[in-house]
């Protein structure tokens, strides 16, 4: 017996139905696709740039800080180039500018060293974005760096008087390089060099006295800090530490043959004192110091109470106190800046 069958009239429209639905899908997997490995790539060149124009910017404005700009395009080349993946970025004619005296503006842009899919070398290829139509997309990234003298920062809590600076640097415009040689700079505890008696003994010319009590303090002096380590900005009053000893948590290895952010005052003010002794919480032994700024000062050897190891290199006999080495003009990183006062140490930092 044979069977009559009838044709289902919704088949054929299931069928063109799925078709739709996988096409649709496919799209949207391209699409996904784009999204993810196109962007990806894009996100990825977006950083490298941005890791090599940081770089770059810091680079000429170290140049800058010291006085000796040079020719930024050779300076950023090896930054841009090194933070690629493919060592290959660009910076174009006037893709470096200074805004103003103290600054440094970077552009750079895609190179792309491989196989060009789009044909052009200066755009990120795209792999899936160009079935709909994309080719390739430019990528840049912008970075400004600045430089200046240092206006505050962790520092060992030790603070030299702006006279000895002054005499030792001839106002600030001598300094000692590296390799550090000839006669060194001795700073002896508080008592400057001499016995008050002449123009050029710092025990009696540390500074400007803005207190008006006639107490002016040469040398050196400790701060007043619990800890080996003080956070100080300028054009502040800090509290001293009374003796001539270092903190007992300092190490002697953290001040030899190590250039140190030194804070300089150029005031001291004690109890009993007239004008800013309120104007600062006193040290244990009633004396605050004033801090005008920042220098570098290079030790290369000092004279302290206590045992041995607190007598390296010493460039001053018993019963003195003292520290010998060079001032410098030095860049610390993670210094605060700019300071108000150029003493020779100096800072760079990108701005946000």
């Amino acid at each position: 017996m044979r069977w009559l069958t009838h044709a289902d009239p919704n088949v054929d429209d299931d069928r063109g139905a799925v078709a739709i639905i996988v096409a649709l899908c496919l799209v949207i997997m391209v699409v996904l696709a784009a999204w993810v490995i196109d962007g990806s790539a894009i996100y990825q060149e977006r950083r490298e740039l941005q890791n090599g124009a940081d770089a770059a910017a810091l680079a000429i404005a170290r140049d800058c800080v010291l006085g000796a700009c040079g020719d930024g395009y050779t300076t950023a080349e090896p930054y841009i180039d090194g933070n690629a993946s493919d060592d290959d970025s660009r910076i174009e004619s006037g893709g470096i500018t200074y805004p103003d005296a103290t600054s440094v503006r970077v552009v750079v842009r895609t190179a792309d060293a491989g196989p060009d899919i789009d044909g052009n070398d200066q755009t990120v290829d795209y792999h899936f974005a160009t079935v709909l139509g994309r080719d390739g997309l430019e990528v840049a990234a912008v970075a400004v760096a600045r430089w200046g003298s240092v206006g505050g920062g962790s520092t060992l809590p030790l603070t030299f008087s702006m006279c000895e600076y002054n005499r030792e640097t001839n106002g600030g415009t001598s300094f000692h390089t590296e390799p550090f040689s000839g006669p060194e700079s001795v700073i002896f505890f508080h008592t400057g060099n001499g016995n008050g008696s002449g123009p050029d003994d710092c025990a009696a010319q540390a500074g400007q006295d803005t207190d008006g009590d006639d107490r002016l303090t040469g040398g050196f002096g400790w701060l007043d800090q619990d800890e080996c380590v003080a956070n100080i900005s300028a054009d502040l009053w800090v509290g001293a530490k009374p003796g001539n000893g270092p903190p007992q948590d300092c190490d002697p290895d953290d001040l030899i043959n190590r250039t140190i952010l030194m804070p300089v005052f150029d005031d001291v003010t004690e109890q009993g004192g007239q004008g800013w002794a309120n104007q600062c919480s006193l040290g244990p032994g009633g004396k605050c110091y004033h801090v005008a700024g920042f220098a570098a000062f290079h030790i290369t050897g000092f004279r302290f109470p206590g045992n041995q190891s607190w007598r390296q290199n010493a460039p001053c006999s018993p019963p003195d106190t003292c520290i010998g080495g060079y001032f410098t003009e030095f860049i610390f990183a993670g210094g605060q800046g700019p300071g108000d006062v150029d003493l020779g140490a100096k800072t760079i930092w990108l701005e946000s």
